[in-house]
């Protein structure tokens, strides 16, 4: 049947690189590539939670929401939060130059999720599926939250897993000392790429 050509139409398989990656996912500077990815999570009363992450790949900031649905809405909040906080605004064009590195959740390659990218300046940067240069820093912070609080706590409700979360992200970005940023926190850097900033204007 394969030598005549009957067999089913199917997908031909992925054909995986040598594993040498020879670029980067560190940025040289902030604002220049985000990363976006969910986790999910269970509560005894609200069920099965999400919790959708952004994280800047230069300092390691992350914003995160956590939601009882997991829609393409509550995906993109994140992001929104991010851009609020580092722009000043939310509005057409105002993220020009950031690339955002996501997988193919459903969520994130909506048309929704897409089109607020584009309206905001930001370039969509789809992982690629199954080589090392993938969404591996958004998906090392998920890695820690899980470690650090979904996995050793219990939770009521959406909202205490809500609460427990964003005080964790709040101590990271102030508390954690990474060795990749000189032993330095998230917003130690932040602080002083701004105040480089504010020097040299």
């Amino acid at each position: 049947m394969r030598e005549n050509g009957l067999l089913a139409p199917f997908r031909k398989r992925h054909v995986h690189s040598d594993g040498k990656h020879d670029g980067t996912i560190i940025p040289n500077c902030v604002n220049e590539l985000w990363g976006a990815d969910a986790a999910r999570l269970w509560t005894e009363e609200d069920g099965c939670c999400w919790a959708f992450v952004c994280i800047d790949h230069y300092n390691l900031e992350p914003f995160v929401r956590v939601s009882k649905s997991g829609t393409k809405f509550e995906a993109l909040d994140p992001v929104l939060k991010a851009v609020k906080e580092r722009f000043g605004r939310v509005e057409k064009g105002v993220c020009r130059g950031l690339t955002l590195r996501h997988d193919h959740g459903s969520q994130y390659i909506s048309k929704y999720f897409q089109s607020e990218l584009r309206w905001l300046g930001i370039k969509s940067s789809p992982a690629y599926v199954g080589e090392p240069e993938g969404n591996g820093v958004a998906e090392w912070f998920i890695r820690t939250l899980k470690e650090q609080v979904i996995w050793p706590n219990r939770f009521k409700n959406v909202a205490q897993a809500a609460d427990a979360i964003e005080a964790f992200v709040q101590e990271f970005k102030r508390s954690w000392i990474i060795a990749r940023l000189g032993y330095r926190t998230p917003l130690e850097v932040l602080q002083e790429l701004s105040c480089d900033q504010e020097v040299a204007d």
